[in-house]
């Protein structure tokens, strides 16, 4: 899905002129903040939207979580910036997980 392109356009002014066209559905926001977040990695690896996370190759590094009502919605984003390999054995296994 791509609403609209405006060349040269700040991203902040873009951002804002594409929520208000975009309409307040799950798949919409997730296609459109996949392909938001595609061209700001583009170059530092193999980035894709699976299911409702956002991964490089085939490790999840991000994930979401969304509010929609009547004609508002808040999408949030979380990303995996640093960590120690030490703090993982902190974290438990989901009982649902991704296939990849």
């Amino acid at each position: 899905m791509r609403l609209v392109t405006m060349t040269g356009a700040p991203t902040l002014r873009q951002l804002h002129l594409e929520e208000r066209l975009l309409q307040p559905f799950p798949r919409d926001i997730m296609s459109w903040t996949g392909q938001f977040y595609s061209e700001v990695f583009n170059g530092f690896g193999d980035f894709h939207l699976r299911e409702n996370d956002y991964a490089f190759n085939h490790r999840k590094f991000g994930g979401k979580a969304q509010s929609i009502t009547k004609d508002r919605w808040v999408h949030h984003t979380s990303f995996l910036w640093d960590y120690g390999v030490k703090n993982m054995d902190y974290l438990k296994i989901p009982k649902r997980a991704p296939e990849y």
